[in-house]
């Protein structure tokens, strides 16, 4: 579904950051907080809740805040605990692992007589009787120079999921709640083949079937789209992670994503590990300062450097300065999180200061944390890992940041 979902990034971790650092040893899932409406009144300030598709939270001005994506939260819940459990457990010896399945697939259910089993561009009901389509899974090589679409729609005619504009080759996942089916384009569906596909570079591939779980980059295209989904079904709630920002992209697939979709990105990269050095950048639709869009600065390619030590860091990202500071007195440290940081430290409070040249806040707020931090043998900072929100004083739209630095740069690929 070529929508972008867009994720106030992990700056916003609150329940997952704030529920971890009590030492529990399980995060509540997102889906189970109470549902209520984004914009309504609150109580108590610094409450949870969610709608249909984001984690709410209660804020100061006792308004429920849209502050990331449920999918989202999933994830990041899923990361943290897994990182717990890897410090928690030793290694045990290693094994033949088990052959890679396909996550969330459903299988074409045996047509009855008179069922749809291939089709072109059509509409038809979905379900098990003569005329319909069999719920399952479908494919479709796309021609050339041409595009495929399909949209899922319940009994009222409301699209419960879409994938538009797909080039090369396109999945879709059909439920058996699905009323109906609209399909468009030149493309001959047909119950996906067990035999796997190299993925190109464009179009949907199979997670560890077809793209190898791992870190790739792109430099993108003006009108790139990609997205990382749970399944095929094109729904909101699928999608994990995605971006349709043209420039550099950097992506994480993990092992249990199940599809990758990339549009007009131009050639993927597969890098040996995550980028050892950079600086990930983006705002919301009405950020002053990124006006929606997104960049990712990774060295060597992109300058970017860190200076600092216990009482402050700076990082350059390209065009783009990032000052940040502990409360007055204190020092970063591992963990340290600062929710009320201004553009000026105080005793009660730490700096954020993100600025570029052309633009910056005359005042602004937000939050920091610092999720790891080291320092050579003169203090100086080596190794920095942290994300930060900022929102300009009078705006409502945020500026959110990825920082990764290591004391070793790395830019291999595979």
């Amino acid at each position: 579904m070529e929508e972008v979902v867009r994720v106030k990034r992990a700056v916003s971790l609150l329940a997952i950051v704030m529920v971890a650092s009590l030492g529990l040893a399980s995060c509540e899932d997102p889906g189970t907080f109470p549902v209520r409406k984004a914009g309504a009144k609150c109580s108590p300030v610094g409450a949870f809740g969610r709608d249909k598709t984001h984690v709410l939270q209660c804020k100061t001005n006792k308004r429920w805040t849209r502050i990331m994506t449920i999918s989202q939260a999933r994830a990041l819940i899923a990361a943290y605990e897994a990182k717990l459990a890897a410090e928690a457990t030793t290694a045990p010896a290693p094994t033949t692992p088990p052959a890679p399945t396909t996550t969330n697939a459903p299988t074409v259910t045996s047509p009855v007589t008179g069922g749809i089993v291939s089709f072109g561009e059509t509409t038809a009901p979905v379900g098990n009787v003569a005329g319909s389509i069999a719920p399952g899974r479908y494919e479709a090589v796309v021609p050339a120079g041409e595009e495929c679409d399909f949209y899922r729609r319940d009994g009222a005619g409301n699209t419960l999921g879409a994938q538009r504009d797909v080039v090369t080759r396109i999945i879709m996942d059909l439920r058996p709640g699905d009323a109906s089916v609209q399909t468009v384009g030149p493309c001959s569906w047909a119950p996906i083949s067990s035999t796997t596909r190299p993925w190109t570079g464009s179009g949907i591939g199979l997670v560890n079937s077809e793209v190898a779980p791992g870190w790739y980059s792109t430099t993108g295209g003006p009108s790139c789209y990609w997205s990382v989904a749970s399944s095929a079904d094109g729904s909101v709630a699928s999608i994990r992670r995605n971006d349709n920002i043209g420039g550099f992209q950097l992506v994480q697939v993990l092992p249990s994503d199940n599809i990758l979709v990339s549009n007009r990105c131009g050639n993927w990269t597969a890098l040996a590990g995550e980028p050892a050095r950079y600086v990930d950048m983006s705002g919301e639709l009405n950020d002053p300062l990124l006006q929606g869009n997104r960049e990712t600065r990774v060295a060597p390619s992109s300058a970017v450097s860190i200076s600092g030590n216990a009482a402050g860091v700076t990082v350059t990202a390209g065009d783009w300065t990032i000052n940040l500071e502990p409360n007055t007195g204190g020092s970063f440290f591992n963990g340290a999180y600062f929710p009320n940081a201004q553009e000026v430290a105080s005793s009660t409070s730490g700096k954020i200061d993100f600025s570029n040249g052309a633009v910056s806040c005359t005042t602004g707020s937000g939050s920091l944390t610092v999720q790891e931090i080291a320092f050579d043998g003169a203090g100086a900072v080596n190794r920095f890992r942290a994300h930060f929100q900022q929102t300009c004083t009078g705006q409502t739209d945020s500026s959110f940041g990825f920082i990764t630095w290591d004391a070793v740069s790395s830019s291999s690929t595979l």
